[in-house]
């Protein structure tokens, strides 16, 4: 004791401190006095190694049910260590390996999993600095259950239709015969099936579901049951009719009944005031203010008969009034929607619950322009569902065109399907930005408008209400209310 050491790395404590030495040979030398007073001297050779360089480490591809990171280092050579956590648990056993990449299997969609890598030497205690990284399975899109109906029924067969969104959508069904066990589910593509052999007067009950996408699960499950009869039971409905303005309002209105195309219709008729075949004649001298009834018979070629009706409320608007109904695409009213009718002052109101608005105080014979309004949440309608339709369409492997559904994938407005409309969804389902580029969460297209090309509904200047409408003369405006963002058209309207 009582020496003195000498070297680089030693500090003044007398101890050494390899990171303060540069990688290759050092000396260590160490001084000092025996008993004799003579100087004695010992020197010790040693290598310093440095630890290997710690990797570079990301997630790639994620889905609803498995997670996989890759990583990189500067020596192709090198081995890895890594430990995996899932949801915040214990890590698991370290696993050495020569691969740049793991996938974690058989999770769950919003699993959390974290890995921890160091880069190892082939020397002793040759381990890097760990490094962490966390990844998250894709969130499952919302799956919608199929809508059914009976379709064509015969005393010994029934047959049951459903209709989906989804073209590509899977279903798995099972069948019960008058309260009997359910047969083993059965997974199919179709959107009809037939069950025979039956007795008159069977209960058949249908037990369906759409499937989910990997690691999500299905949608709700349906159940319907269908007698086998000569006559099927199917749902008819009409599409809605925006309130009339009686003395203004003076454009015939084609109506329309929609039902599943397994019936063979025979015949049909309409059937309420004003109603002349298959039309609405708003200027028709028997109307009168307040609600009428307007009714819909099909008979089948089988004989069967069905009846579907639609309420049409006519209003006395005077020489002054101006109304309209604002619906999304697929007929729903969208509710609170803020109006604006822009003349010499301005006067607002809202869409009530079926989507309709009027003014009354207003000039007769003037001009006015229109804005409307709903900016109250952008996510409305909006998943990582509607990024999957646009990146397909974008690809071209599953075309949009229906010209509604282009205008609300373009959020950036550059009248074009980009990856930047991507990008604009996903920082705004990662609250990365709090709006689309655009600046609108809704936009609203004059109901009457034609699209010369639905395909390309840009190639000409849209009316739409969102940046300002005129409105020559006073009479009734109705919309098309267009979600930004929503291409499935799974919009809440109220």
């Amino acid at each position: 004791s009582g020496g003195i050491f000498n070297g680089n790395g030693i500090t003044q404590d007398g101890t050494f401190k390899p990171s303060d030495v540069v990688e290759g040979p050092t000396t260590i030398t160490y001084r000092f006095l025996d008993g004799s007073g003579c100087e004695q001297i010992d020197t010790v050779m040693t290598e310093v190694i440095a630890l290997p360089v710690a990797p570079i480490l990301d997630c790639s591809n994620l889905t609803n049910s498995s997670a996989s990171f890759v990583w990189s280092h500067p020596n192709p050579d090198t081995r890895f260590q890594y430990a995996v956590s899932i949801n915040g648990g214990d890590f698991s056993t370290p696993v050495v390996t020569t691969e740049t990449s793991f996938t974690q299997t058989n999770l769950t969609s919003g699993t959390t999993v974290t890995i921890r890598l160091s880069a190892l030497s082939d020397v002793a205690c040759g381990i890097s600095e760990p490094v962490s990284f966390t990844c998250t399975t894709q969130d499952c899109p919302p799956v919608e259950a199929p809508t059914v109906s009976c379709g064509m029924s015969t005393p010994s067969s029934v047959s049951f239709a459903w209709m989906h969104p989804d073209p590509a959508a899977e279903f798995e069904y099972s069948i019960s015969i008058d309260g009997g066990l359910f047969s083993q589910p059965i997974l199919t593509t179709e959107r009809m099936i037939t069950q025979a052999n039956l007795v008159e007067n069977a209960e058949v009950l249908l037990r369906i579901a759409t499937l989910g996408t990997l690691g999500c699960p299905n949608s709700e499950l349906i159940e319907f049951s269908c007698v086998a009869s000569a006559c099927a039971s199917i749902v008819i409905t009409i599409d809605p009719i925006a309130p009339i303005c009686l003395g203004m309002d003076e454009d015939l209105i084609d109506l329309v009944a929609n039902f599943p195309d397994i019936i063979d219709v025979a015949s049909f008729d309409w059937n309420g005031p004003g109603v002349i075949g298959a039309v609405f004649d708003p200027t028709a001298p028997t109307l009168t203010e307040g609600t009428i009834e307007i009714r819909y018979e099909l008979t089948a070629v089988n004989g069967c008969v069905y009846e579907a009706t639609t309420e049409v409320e006519l209003t006395e608007c005077g020489d002054a009034a101006l109304a309209g109904t604002i619906q999304t695409e697929d007929g729903r009213g969208v509710n609170a929607i803020n109006v604006e009718l822009i003349g010499e002052v301005v006067q607002t109101t809202q869409t009530d619950t079926n989507g309709t608005y009027s003014f009354n105080n207003v000039e007769s014979g003037t001009d006015y322009s229109m804005r409307l309004s709903r900016d109250d949440f952008v996510l409305n309608g909006v998943s990582v569902f509607d990024i999957v339709l646009i990146r397909k369409h974008i690809l071209g492997l599953e075309r949009i065109t229906n010209p509604y559904k282009l205008l609300a994938a373009d959020v950036n407005n550059s009248e074009d399907i980009t990856v930047f409309d991507l990008v604009g969804i996903q920082q705004v389902l990662l609250n990365i930005e709090p709006a689309f580029p655009i600046g609108v969460s809704w936009r609203f297209i004059a109901a009457d408008y034609v699209f010369p090309d639905p395909s390309n509904p840009w190639s000409e200047p849209i009316p739409d209400a969102s940046q300002g409408f005129d409105v020559l003369g006073l009479t009734q405006r109705s919309f098309i209310a267009i979600k930004m963002g929503d291409v499935n058209g799974n919009v809440l309207v109220d």
